[in-house]
């Protein structure tokens, strides 16, 4: 109970912007923890690995991720590898390294049985995560059935962080496309989730981002202006 609690209370307070008090109560759940409660130690590690990332501490959060994916291969975790897989991709997509980030996307599906229609939501994290890449590759056509892929199987994960962070994609994509109108409803969808969940700050960062980006293609400079202040206001 108590590192279970150390970890809910880490989650809440990442989401809440602490990163630093976030990660040391994951520590705290990891030092409580009971021998073979894996399940528990699997979160764990994957979460304290993320709030890593969150930080900035990429060496230490790559680490963990890839000490998570070791013993979730060992223990036939799937869903716990494919997710730390993903954050790991994640990772080396923010530094620029977007063929290791695919490769890793690519190992994580080899870990998902093909003909099972089990682990679906793990499928839907690497379909979402191949969509970013190639976006970033200029591969739209692709990116889009990827992103599309994700967004059908994503209400069988239980984190809505993973599906803000889907349809991000899904409006880089349409405003790459010169599709306002998609674009924004895929904004428009990512925000409604804000509003409604807890969520971390990458994905409420990253759909500031692509609002950001869809006003100045709309051409409302008045909107953009209007943050622009707020954020110099809240910077000071």
């Amino acid at each position: 109970m108590l590192a279970h609690l150390a970890y809910v209370r880490s989650r809440v307070t990442a989401m809440r912007g602490d990163i630093a008090r976030a990660i040391e109560l994951c520590l705290e759940a990891r030092d409580h923890l009971p021998a073979g409660n894996l399940a528990l130690e699997f979160d764990t590690r994957v979460t304290l690995g993320y709030e890593y990332f969150l930080k900035g501490d990429y060496p230490n959060a790559s680490q963990i991720l890839q000490e998570a994916i070791r013993s979730g291969i060992n223990a036939g975790a799937i869903i716990h590898t494919v997710a730390a897989s993903c954050m790991l991709a994640r990772l080396y997509a923010s530094q620029g390294l977007l063929h290791k980030a695919y490769d890793t996307y690519q190992k994580a599906a080899q870990l998902i049985p093909e003909a099972s229609k089990e682990h679906r939501d793990a499928r839907a994290l690497v379909e979402s995560g191949i969509a970013d890449v190639l976006c970033e590759w200029n591969d739209l056509d692709a990116a889009l059935l990827h992103v599309q892929r994700g967004l059908a199987l994503l209400p069988l994960w239980a984190k809505v962080d993973d599906t803000i962070l889907a349809y991000v994609t899904l409006a880089r994509i349409r405003l790459a496309q010169a599709n306002q109108q998609d674009a924004t409803e895929a904004v428009e969808n990512a925000l409604e989730i804000i509003r409604t969940n807890g969520v971390f700050s990458e994905a409420r960062q990253a759909t500031e981002v692509a609002q950001i980006k869809l006003w100045l293609a709309q051409g409302d400079l008045q909107s953009a202006s209007r943050w622009a202040a707020a954020r110099a206001e809240r910077l000071s």
